[in-house]
């Protein structure tokens, strides 16, 4: 049920464009998980699960993003300068942000704090513009809307059992979607996308 996106485009300086989509955001959490969604973007993105995808990616010159929207969460590398190594380390990067997360409980204590510490960066209209957003989506379904109380309240109870539970119940490759857009070669790029997601 994994899907892809392959598309090959010019670029000056042989650029590609990684991105998974998993289809799961903060409107998904429950209260127990209200916060859940962010923090599990942190954890996969600085994943140590095998290798420190993060460190590693960037020591290579690459540059890895995330961010948490109410119903996707969005992962991103780019790769400039793009050869064989690179492209086998940006799909190793996917499948480790989408499926092989180890919940290892220092990773996950530096990353509540680094939730933390987002929240305190505040944007009056930021956070208008969301629960305006929020009220219009939602205005004709039954669909608790949580205060950002609870939000910090979870983080600093925080409970793994129920972010295991929100990883397991949403980050299935039928939810998931991977886009890679730049100066590849498109039959090679499926084969290892087939080969790594299969």
């Amino acid at each position: 049920g994994f899907t892809y996106y392959i598309k090959k485009t010019k670029t000056p300086n042989k650029a590609v464009a990684m991105k998974l989509a998993v289809k799961a955001g903060s409107f998904f959490e429950t209260q127990s998980q209200k916060g859940y969604a962010h923090l599990l973007e942190h954890v996969a993105l600085f994943n140590k699960n095998l290798i420190d995808f993060h460190a590693t990616v960037k020591n290579e010159g690459m540059i890895p993003r995330a961010r948490t929207g109410q119903i996707v969460t969005r992962y991103q590398i780019i790769i400039p300068d793009v050869n064989k190594e690179k492209i086998a380390l940006g799909l190793n990067a996917l499948k480790s942000w989408g499926g092989a997360l180890k919940f290892d409980k220092s990773q996950v204590d530096v990353q509540r704090g680094a939730v933390l510490g987002e929240m305190r960066t505040k944007d009056p209209y930021r956070d208008w513009l969301i629960k305006k957003y929020g009220a219009i989506l939602l205005q004709n379904v039954e669909f608790p809307m949580y205060p950002e109380e609870r939000i910090v309240k979870n983080i600093k109870d925080f409970n793994i059992n129920s972010l295991k539970k929100f990883y397991n119940d949403w980050y299935r490759p039928d939810l998931q979607a991977a886009i890679i857009v730049g100066d590849i070669d498109l039959d090679s790029i499926q084969s290892l996308v087939e080969k790594k997601f299969s």
